[in-house]
């Protein structure tokens, strides 16, 4: 297996999952390839890192007149694969994968398109400016034609179902959960006059974070001492600041903005508990997928508080490693962490649960061991992902 590993930014601070997905693959990849590479010429390990985008400005010119090959070095990624031998393309995002559709189609190398949300939303629009349509209206017929040539990887039953609620052919779909690290120890939970809570992710509308402000604010009118932590840049920023301002608890409210990784750390260790307030976007039409940031609080041995939406419920066992609420009740939200704030013990047992969970069902180990089941089997099994 000699893979070509595609990715649209090479440095890019979000997206430490792809890297670690590197790591698992070790020299199996010959070639990592990226729209942008931030100057890099080779990873850490001396793979050769490989630039396609043709233009470092003006990009997106490119695509809104329909001409996403002429954006890109085709024809020499080409001629990469055919000198370094490459068997597998393992290609990130549907709708990067797209941009090289033909080398998917006539190359005789297995594709393969990781999907990690926003590409697998077929009715997605921009927050700014609202309600603009993000995808073409051939956007899915595209993804189709594509999926003949290729197979699709979701990071959750919940992507996998859409993926064939739009027409993707099961037989193309293959499901693989994202792995995180656990700490050595999972947090123990003390009795404490004040807790705090943290919400890490873009602020965006699918996240809810103005409804987590919102709750907050109710569980402190209910009795709850605390402060909330929200780390995180996005469209929903400034509505986060004004429901602060609003808040009779804003002295307790911090918006941090976007953080590096190491003081993002640093706020979920001190945390006592991770809440996030997934629902529909009202604007954007979005919905979380997965949701690492879940994932690595409960790494930690965080409780989580957040809503049965997407792919959430399929980290958070509800009263297990936390707590599920219906999206859009605040109310809910606010009597969960209400409840949490006022039992140590509760803490403890709900944060061991999930720090446990991680282990067994969201390591890197399993995470990679799957990922090369995925790329080794010639003829995957079909998805028996239901679609609702």
């Amino acid at each position: 297996m000699r893979v070509l590993f595609l990715m649209p930014n090479y440095r890019a601070y979000s997206e430490p999952w792809m890297h670690r997905m590197l790591e698992t693959l070790g020299d199996r990849v010959v070639l990592v390839a990226a729209g942008d590479t931030g100057g890099a010429s080779a990873t850490d390990t001396g793979t050769d890192v490989f630039e396609v985008n043709r233009v470092r400005r003006g990009r997106n010119v490119f695509r809104k007149l329909g001409l996403p090959n002429f954006a890109y070095r085709i024809s020499e990624l080409r001629g990469e694969i055919k000198q370094r031998g490459i068997t597998h393309i393992l290609c990130h995002y549907g709708v990067f994968a797209l941009d090289f559709e033909s080398i998917f189609q006539t190359s005789a190398v297995k594709g393969f398109v990781h999907f990690h949300g926003y590409d697998a939303m077929f009715d997605l629009r921009s927050a700014e400016p609202p309600h603009k349509r993000i995808h073409s209206e051939d956007y899915p017929a595209r993804l189709k034609r594509l999926s003949s040539k290729s197979t699709f990887i979701a990071n959750s039953d919940f992507l996998a179902s859409e993926l064939i609620r739009h027409g993707i052919s099961p037989h193309a779909v293959q499901k693989k959960y994202l792995g995180v690290v656990p700490a050595n120890e999972p947090k123990i939970h003390i009795e404490k006059p004040a807790i705090k809570i943290v919400a890490v992710g873009r602020l965006i509308d699918c996240k809810g974070p103005t409804l987590t402000i919102r709750a907050f604010d109710l569980a402190c009118q209910q009795g709850m001492v605390g402060e909330l932590i929200i780390i995180g840049n996005g469209p929903e920023i400034d509505a986060c600041l004004q429901q602060k301002k609003t808040s009779d608890y804003a002295a307790h409210i911090h918006i941090l903005g976007s953080l590096p990784g190491a003081e993002v750390s640093k706020h979920l260790e001190s945390a006592d508990i991770f809440s996030q307030h997934n629902i529909t976007g009202p604007v954007t039409h979005q919905i979380e997928a997965f949701g690492v940031s879940i994932l690595e609080a409960m790494a930690i041995g965080l409780p989580t508080v957040c809503t049965r939406s997407g792919g959430v419920p399929e980290i958070v066992v509800d009263g297990e490693t936390g707590f599920l609420g219906t999206p859009a009740s605040v109310e809910e939200q606010a009597a969960s962490l209400l409840r949490l704030a006022k039992d140590a013990g509760l803490r403890n047992r709900l944060g061991l649960a999930g720090y446990e969970r991680v282990k067994s069902h969201f390591s890197l180990k399993a995470e990679g061991e799957r990922l090369l089941e995925i790329l080794s089997n010639e003829e995957p099994e079909p998805s028996n992902i239901s679609v609702g």
